[in-house]
């Protein structure tokens, strides 16, 4: 292996450019797109494995899913925009229509909503739309040049790129439209078309469009408005003062512009997690540990829905993989066929922590054959997981019930969310949680009308999921008696503040003298206070909630063999989710074969120094024998020992002029990569920034 520096893999050479002019791209050659469908198709080498097929179907399934919500979410905001553009652009006004649709910040989602916003546009109102990014529209011409193009051609792979010495262009004819196309040329293409439909031009980012360029399209299409009618669409991350600031008033004035906000990334999140993530349909579940640490993430570093999901497939790709085909679930037919395997009983099952414990709850013959009796074994096992199956549907339904209890209480012990709930509820018993009780001694202070609120909103959540859930059913009979008591009360039979007993009591003790009054008053203090009917109805209420809450919100972790439905791996999941930039480096410079995989930097000894490591590698590995100031010549040599390696050369001899090059790069690598500075201190030194153990 050559042992060249680092740098050439981070810093970009151009080539020269060769006197026949650009080279066009080579017709056998596959492109980016090309390689990512053909990588889909295989299934990431995944296809052949016994679980893919239920893997795939569950994964066709949630993205169905999903993209029936994106369109319930979207759907509002994808009409207003169309009937905006389509009223001002019919009208004969001298502004052009702009439509200025906030997406907030979550950049890898932006995409997703100006698909939805292109195909919405081109089935109302015109065929010419097209959607631009600041990345190919460094200058007007090449805005014009990507117009012209796509209107033409439609979305094709090509991209015209900003630079003039870009190799990317395809063909003689496709590389002159895009360096020398100007709205005249759009104009007169729009002539033979023979059309009325407007070209509505999307700025996908505009925010990171030069203004200039904006400027430049806005003036000379308002110029050209009576040949081509043109409508815009501006997708701003930030605040509708953004376009006020980057364009002056006399482009402005040209606008007829209105403002659409697309819908808070937190409150997409909530939705796709109650109606998706969290719903009977999606057979996947995950442990509350990693799922805290992926809205985590969401919430502290990216608040893109699509990273979210990605990282929750990935954890659904990880649970296939590891538990195999006891990953699918038994409602599957094909899955009982699976199951059936008498290799994978005896491999998988015993093995699993909480099926152990199951086993060790029975006695006799029982705890025989569930250890020796391979049909038995199935047997339980289909049985076990279609009842946790089931388990999670009553869960998911208790879940929902208690946070219709708990949303609305002072402080919100419980969190705001269900899947605040979530995160606690499916590890432990979250009766028995400090919240939990806190939030039950604030449900006693309840009015009658808020209570009665809170039990209809359960029993609507209740009878929704009862044509599923047959279990159900009971507890809906006995909420709906409870609730009927309240009514009651609430209609004219509400009882006096004070029982008859209590007024005769207080008669009594007016006639009594001051000690025989002293000892009534603590005999009476230490009775219980009487309650009314509607203390009582409200107890009774209660104890039916929190005991249904008990009933439905088991923990599905101490029920068995929840290890084939439950994905709880979280130092999986940050290992791979969350990766330490810092621990990867010093790995790939002290063992570089761990990423190269090459036979020639394979270390024979954990901290051996092989001559074919890469520069920096073995700079690294020398600056790691230094204490606090490093002696540049002292490295040097050693540098030098080992690379030359010459048993013939003298200690003494001095340093060719390749070595010294080679090393200076390393050294300059070890600098960017912060393991070194400079320092005046001492001559000839620099200062190691990186400690370890043999630091001073």
């Amino acid at each position: 292996m050559e042992t060249s520096s680092m740098s050439k893999g981070v810093f970009v050479y151009r080539g020269k450019r060769s006197k026949g002019g650009r080279k066009s791209r080579s017709p056998n050659k596959s492109s980016p797109r090309k390689i990512r469908k053909t990588r889909e198709e295989e299934g990431l080498g995944y296809s052949q494995e016994t679980w893919y097929p239920a893997y795939k179907c569950v994964l066709m399934s949630l993205e169905d899913q999903v993209q029936n919500l994106y369109t319930d979410m979207f759907a509002q905001l994808l009409e207003n925009v169309s009937v905006f553009l389509g009223r001002t652009s019919s009208t004969a006004i001298n502004e052009i229509p702009t439509a200025v649709v906030l997406t907030g910040i979550n950049l890898p989602d932006h995409a997703v909503i100006f698909e939805a916003v292109e195909k919405k546009l081109i089935d109302d109102i015109s065929p010419h739309v097209v959607l631009l990014s600041s990345r190919t529209c460094s200058t007007a011409r090449h805005l014009f040049g990507q117009i012209l193009n796509k209107c033409q051609f439609g979305d094709s792979e090509m991209e015209i790129e900003s630079a003039e010495d870009s190799d990317d262009i395809e063909t003689p004819q496709l590389r002159k439209r895009a360096t020398k196309c100007t709205f005249s040329e759009i104009s007169l293409w729009y002539k033979n078309q023979g059309s009325d439909k407007p070209v509505i031009v999307v700025l996908t980012d505009f925010e990171a469009f030069t203004p200039s360029v904006v400027e430049d399209f806005i003036y000379l299409a308002s110029e050209y408005k009576s040949e081509v009618p043109v409508a815009l669409v501006f997708g701003v991350a930030t605040t509708e003062t953004t376009v006020h600031c980057a364009l002056p008033h006399r482009i402005m004035s040209r606008l007829a512009m209105e403002t659409f906000a697309t819908k808070n990334s937190k409150d997409v999140l909530s939705h796709l997690i109650n109606e998706v993530i969290l719903s009977s349909k999606c057979l996947f579940r995950i442990g509350g540990t990693v799922f805290k640490m992926l809205t985590d993430i969401f919430l502290f570093y990216d608040f893109s829905i699509q990273s979210f999901l990605q990282k929750f497939k990935f954890c659904m790709l990880n649970h296939f993989a590891k538990r195999g085909v006891f990953a699918v679930y038994c409602k599957d037919d094909l899955t009982v066929d699976f199951m059936t395997s008498k290799d994978v009983a005896k491999s998988i099952v015993p093995k699993l922590k909480s099926f152990r414990l199951f086993v060790e709850q029975h006695r006799g013959q029982e705890k025989l054959d569930l250890l020796t009796n391979d049909d038995h074994i199935k047997e339980t096992v289909i049985r076990l997981e279609n009842e946790l199956l089931d388990h999670f549907d009553y869960f998911l339904v208790g879940l929902k019930c208690l946070h219709e209890m708990t949303a609305s209480l002072p402080q919100h012990p419980l969190g705001r969310q269900v899947s605040d709930l979530y995160f606690e509820a499916v590890s432990k018993k979250i009766w028995e949680m400090p919240e939990y009780l806190k939030c039950a001694s604030l449900w006693k202070h309840l009015s009658g009308t808020e209570l009665e609120e809170q039990l209809d909103r359960i029993l609507l959540i209740l009878e929704g999921a009862s044509n599923e859930l047959a279990g159900l059913n009971e507890w809906i009979a006995d909420i709906t008696i409870v609730n009927a008591k309240l009514k009651r009360i609430f209609t004219g039979q509400r009882s006096a503040s004070c029982s008859p007993k209590k007024q005769n009591k207080a008669a009594e003790l007016s006639g009594l003298s001051r000690t025989q009054l002293q000892q009534q008053l603590k005999e009476l203090s230490k009775s219980s206070p009487v309650q009314n009917k509607f203390e009582l109805v409200r107890n009774e209420a209660l104890e039916l909630v929190d005991k249904m809450f008990r009933s439905l919100l088991r923990p599905p972790r101490e029920m068995p063999l929840h290890e084939l439905m439950l994905f709880d791996d979280l130092e999986l999941a940050k290992k791979e989710l969350m990766g330490n930039s810092r621990l990867a480096l010093n790995k790939a410079l002290f063992n570089p074969h761990h990423y190269l995989k090459c036979k020639c930097c394979e270390q024979k000894y954990e901290e051996g120094i092989s001559t074919s490591f890469p520069d920096v590698c073995i700079s690294y590995h020398l600056h790691l024998e230094f204490m606090k100031h490093i002696n540049l010549y002292d490295w040097l040599q050693s540098f030098n020992l080992i690379v030359e390696r010459n048993a013939e050369e003298e200690e003494d001899s001095p340093v060719s002029t390749e070595t010294q090059a080679r090393f200076t790069q390393s050294i300059a690598d070890m600098q960017f990569l912060g393991f070194i500075k400079p320092t005046s201190r001492k001559a000839d030194h620099v200062l190691r920034l990186t400690w370890g153990n043999n630091c001073a």
